[in-house]
């Protein structure tokens, strides 16, 4: 597909969601999505970078934030060398209701680790971090020192069992939401916020996996993967 028909498409696209949130009477959303489509179309070769809405709504800024937010949370996950692996799980969620299913997906994957580690102090130092897709499943990766990535997919597997867990791949989540799901999106004006999962360690994964941490959590010494 030439560079020119992606631009027709994502304009068709994006000419949808601006009609369906300006019937919603979501006007100031809908506004900010034209500014961004106005601004791409009448852009010129050597035109500087053009300003965008930086919407997860917006057929060309979502695509580019899904990628931005990737690589950075895989560059997080993976920064200390500890063993990560890909978790792909299903997402099941009701018309314009993305974000809560994103919601909920976070509070089990929390509560998963959380429970896990009553048994096993081990699991205070896992992390899961990842993004969900427009194809109905979510990316997640899960990092797990001192611990086999065997008993990482028996755990979710538990809770999962449609759950395909494997190496971390070169693969990005699918950003090809329908009209709907952009247009709830863009509502929400919360940027990738719909889209992300992320779960912190208990404690860092520097300390021996006996060793108590006065219930400190890796925020103190890693900060939460930001992009700007």
């Amino acid at each position: 597909m030439t560079a020119r028909r992606k631009m027709i498409e994502a304009a068709a696209f994006q000419g949808e969601v601006i009609a369906a949130l300006r019937a919603a009477g979501n006007i100031r959303s809908a506004e900010r999505l034209q500014r961004c489509m106005d601004v791409r179309l009448a852009r010129q070769r050597n035109s500087g970078w053009p300003w965008t809405c930086r919407s997860s709504g917006c057929a060309w800024c979502r695509v580019s934030l899904i990628r931005r937010w990737w690589m950075g949370l895989t560059r997080w996950v993976v920064d200390d060398g500890a063993p990560v692996s890909l978790v792909v799980l299903p997402l099941h969620h009701p018309p314009n209701g993305f974000r809560g299913a994103t919601v909920r997906l976070r509070r089990a994957l929390r509560d998963v680790r959380d429970r896990t580690t009553r048994r096993s102090l081990r699991w205070r130092v896992v992390a899961i971090t990842g993004m969900v897709g427009a194809d109905g499943t979510a990316m997640v990766l899960v990092r797990h020192p001192h611990i086999p990535r065997a008993e990482v997919a028996e755990i979710l597997g538990r809770r999962w069992p449609e759950a395909i867990i494997g190496e971390v791949a070169a693969v990005l989540p699918n950003s090809e939401f329908t009209v709907e799901d952009a247009v709830e999106f863009a509502r929400l004006r919360r940027g990738i916020e719909p889209l992300r999962v992320i779960v912190l360690p208990q404690r860092s994964s520097g300390s021996p996996p006996g060793q108590e941490m006065g219930g400190s959590s890796l925020t103190g010494s890693e900060p939460m993967p930001v992009l700007f």
